[in-house]
């Protein structure tokens, strides 16, 4: 009997070796994957493994760090924390979570994630470091400060340097020296702070270090040290704005970029892969000061050691004021509009200054205007990709500090440009939005009902326009029948009895609809000042004058979220067609 129990634990034993072997080669095989390049096929090794031995952290990590490579952030945080409910070991999979979350910018998630680690292991090194990266990126040194305090029994250079930082921007360069000095001067050479506190660069220009930041700026896959100084005058605005790019591994300064033509009071730097081309970028910020408070931006790209600036404009977030003490904040490529009402302090500084009626009627255009506040990276869970979200202060016309309140606009760098994502009142004075009410914001006088429809301009028969873009040659033959009219107009058109398409290489470039159309709510037999009724000042428009062909006498341009809308007068006679260009 119990030779036999003998048997079956060795027997036991054994296929546990041979299972936990069988893994081994299977984690080999995928990390093997992974270094070639062949993503695919080691994820599907890793859920494998996965599937069949849920306890096995390693498995979690590795497929985390693979979509990390391939881009897919939106599934790392699930399948970290998949693995902290069923792996035997969880703290690997939190230390790799908190990384994640500080790449996104998650500074509360990260800190969550970070204590809770300590409450167990109140010596853990790297949650201690990684508690203090949150509050250096967040600016907050009097609770480093306060964190290393309280954790001064654990032992960690990194630690220290974060101490010194406070100190040095606080500007207490004499304990920050003093702290950094006291590490081991061989490990510290290469560490930005260093050379700062003994003045190793610029020490000519007097620059004080703002905020340093390390990372791959120039896509080498290696990091750099980036430094932001600046020099004041009697602490006034700085008069010099240097970045400077330092090899972490030799401490060599690879170059030093001068904003000089970016004055004001630095105070921000951040690193996020703003263009989404799996490089990170540098964000600088500085602030005006004053009664205005303006916050200025600079967003550059490094890749290759080549300087790039394409911050902006970041979106389209505009303002019009009113009838009844109200503003209408849009952004025409989010779709988005919302409604401000006014305070009642604010209503009486208006009325007094002859901007509104007795009668709450509107007596003076172009009032309000919207100003750029902080911008911050930010990462879309949905869209997978960052993009930068800024606070866009509604501001009124009764002075600088005319502040109303403030929106969060997230855009997207896309095709060379920004784009507005979404746009969201941060404060509840905002009455109602465009998704919440289906009146129209701007009133229609009575005189213009019959000529003017009353569905909301940028959404009527905006899906007809959507679906003529889709079709090729041969669906607008199924769809439309055979044209009236073909021929050639610098492209191929195809000519019906109300419009003609435009075909270049086989898709449709623009559309034109006749006199008598309704497109967009429009009648395009309406005149020019009904059609601005409707639409607003359009981005431009010219008169007979300055038309040298003779061909239009008048005409109003719209750009229009993807569209530009030509609004054409042919030769005077008010009969004017509209044609819609889809913008590559």
């Amino acid at each position: 009997m119990r030779k036999r129990i003998a048997i079956i634990l060795v027997l036991v034993l054994l296929a546990i070796n041979l299972a936990g072997c069988s893994i081994e080669k299977k984690m080999e095989k995928a990390n093997e994957l992974v270094g070639k390049g062949k993503y695919e096929e080691a994820i599907n090794i890793y859920k494998e493994i996965i599937e069949k031995e849920p306890t096995y952290y390693e498995s979690y990590l590795e497929l985390a760090k693979v979509y990390k490579y391939i881009g897919s952030l939106d599934i790392i945080e699930k399948t970290l924390l998949d693995g902290m409910k069923s792996a035997e070991e969880k703290v690997p999979l939190q230390l790799y979570l908190i990384d994640f979350y500080l790449d996104c910018f998650e500074y509360e998630k990260a800190e969550k994630n970070a204590l809770e680690i300590l409450e167990s292991d109140n010596k853990n090194v790297q949650a201690y470091e990684k508690l203090l990266q949150v509050y250096d990126q967040l600016q907050d040194y009097e609770k480093l400060k306060s964190t290393y305090g309280e954790h001064s029994y654990i032992e960690s250079e990194k630690g220290v340097l974060y101490l010194a930082k406070a100190y040095l921007i606080q500007g207490d360069k004499d304990m920050a020296a003093k702290l950094i000095n006291a590490l081991d001067q061989k490990k510290i050479e290469r560490i930005p702070l260093y050379h700062v506190v003994n003045l190793g660069i610029n020490n000519e220009k007097q620059l004080e270090l703002i905020e340093s930041q390390s990372g791959d700026i120039n896509g080498d896959g290696k990091k750099e040290n980036i430094l932001l100084l600046a020099s004041y005058n009697g602490g006034m605005a700085s008069e010099v704005i240097d970045l400077v790019i330092q090899d972490s591994r030799n401490g060599s300064i690879i170059d030093t970029i001068s904003l000089s033509d970016f004055m004001g009071y630095p105070y921000n730097l951040k690193l996020v892969d703003a263009n989404n081309d799996k490089v990170l970028d540098v964000l600088v910020s500085v602030h005006s000061g004053g009664s205005s408070d303006g916050r200025y931006h600079r967003l550059l790209s490094y890749v290759d050691n080549n300087v790039k600036d394409y911050i902006g404009p970041i979106g389209d977030v505009n303002c019009t004021f009113l009838d009844d003490y109200k503003a209408k904040v849009f952004s025409e490529k989010a779709n988005k509009s919302h409604i401000v009402e006014f305070d009642d302090e604010r209503k009486g500084w208006y009325y007094d200054a002859g901007y509104y009626n007795r009668d709450g009627e509107l007596l003076e255009d172009n009032l309000g205007y919207m100003h750029e506040g902080d911008v911050d990276p930010v990462f879309i869970p949905e869209l997978n990709k960052f993009g930068l979200k800024t606070a866009m202060h509604l501001k009124g016309p009764w002075c600088n500090g005319d502040y109303i309140c403030v929106f969060d606009e997230i855009a997207l760098y896309e095709n060379g440009e920004w784009i507005t994502y979404d746009l969201n009142p941060k404060e509840d004075n905002v009455a109602e939005t465009n998704e919440e009410s289906s009146e129209e914001v701007a009133e229609i006088t009575e005189d213009q009902t019959d000529t003017v429809d009353d569905e909301d301009v940028f959404t009527k028969d905006l899906e007809y326009i959507d679906e003529i873009f889709s079709l090729n040659r041969n669906e607008i033959y199924e769809k439309f029948g055979e044209p009236t009219d073909t021929g050639y107009f610098e492209t191929e058109y195809l000519g019906y009895d109300n419009f003609n398409i435009y075909i270049s290489q086989e898709e449709v470039s623009c559309v034109q609809f006749f006199e008598g159309s309704e497109m967009f709510g429009i009648k395009i037999s309406a005149d020019a000042d009904t059609i601005k009724a409707k639409l607003g000042e359009p981005t431009s428009e010219w008169g007979a004058d300055e038309d040298d062909e003779g061909d239009y006498d008048y005409g109003l341009v719209y750009e229009k979220g993807k569209y530009s809308l030509y609004f054409l007068d042919a030769n005077g006679s008010d009969e004017y067609f509209l044609h819609v260009q889809y913008k590559n």
